[in-house]
């Protein structure tokens, strides 16, 4: 009886946490793939549901190297409409994503709609710093192929982070892979917020899961890689070839490099 009263106390808190919440939080993403270009994209709590969107993209030109690394960086001049689109239920533990593949290198994309369950493992420290007017504390993990750090602040207690990082017991104001490739920075935040969570209920419809979209997703690289290829091979002289590189060195620029669950 007191494991079931105590079961209902923590459940009551819990709904009336999320239920009371709602806060806007606008990061800065900073990644290798947009030539380090930022993007901004705005966080939106309210309740036990969050939405994670572009609103505002910086164009980097047409090439960039990263003097660091050396990686040639192009920017595909994809259009804003093609962004990824995250809905998060915190209660369930559920993402949908409204994303987009290419399978003939952005010439055009088509629109799926991904459903998937999160769990971040996060490794807590005992180490600490200030960005600017927040105290954080460190944690790490490793997901989806990369290895991140992350500084949150317990000023700010909810357990949602931009992107697919939830589950710090404070807002995330800083995660950065090891690598450099991948940076959120906390821009502004507003909380509590005025403004509405507007979902649009296609995204719960004809949705698949994460192991079907990494197989979708590897044949479309694969046919964007051959389209790719045929029309650099129209533009040289007759008769070139062009050598890939086969190296075991994972060299990807995105964002998700694997999909383990």
């Amino acid at each position: 009886m007191k494991k079931l009263l105590m079961l209902c106390v923590i459940w009551v808190v819990y709904s009336n946490t999320y239920s009371q919440t709602s806060i806007r939080a606008i990061y800065k993403t900073i990644l290798a793939s947009n030539g380090k270009s930022p993007v901004y994209e705005e966080l939106l709590l309210q309740g036990d549901k969050s939405t994670y969107k572009l609103i505002e993209r910086v164009k980097p030109e047409k090439v960039i190297v990263d003097e660091n690394t050396g990686i040639v960086a192009l920017n595909p001049d994809t259009p804003d409409s093609i962004h990824t689109y995250l809905v998060s239920n915190h209660k369930a533990k559920m993402i949908f994503s409204k994303t987009f593949l290419s399978s003939d290198g952005g010439d055009s994309y088509k629109e799926y709609h991904v459903k998937e369950p999160f769990d971040v493992k996060w490794t807590f420290h005992n180490e600490s710093i200030k960005i600017g007017t927040y105290n954080c504390r460190k944690a790490t993990t490793n997901f989806r192929g990369r290895t991140y750090t992350a500084w949150y602040t317990e000023q700010i207690p909810i357990s949602v982070g931009p992107w697919k990082l939830h589950g710090l017991p404070g807002l995330a104001v800083k995660i950065q892979d090891n690598k450099d490739e991948v940076t959120f920075l906390l821009d502004k935040v507003e909380a509590p917020t005025n403004r509405s969570i507007n979902i649009n209920n296609s995204i719960y419809q004809n949705t698949v899961d994460l192991g079907t979209f990494a197989k979708l997703k590897k044949i479309a690289h694969e046919r964007s890689e051959e389209a790719f290829i045929s029309k650099l091979l129209s533009q040289l002289p007759r008769g070139a070839t062009i050598q890939k590189n086969e190296s075991s060195e994972d060299k990807s620029l995105d964002l998700e490099k694997t999909f383990e669950k």
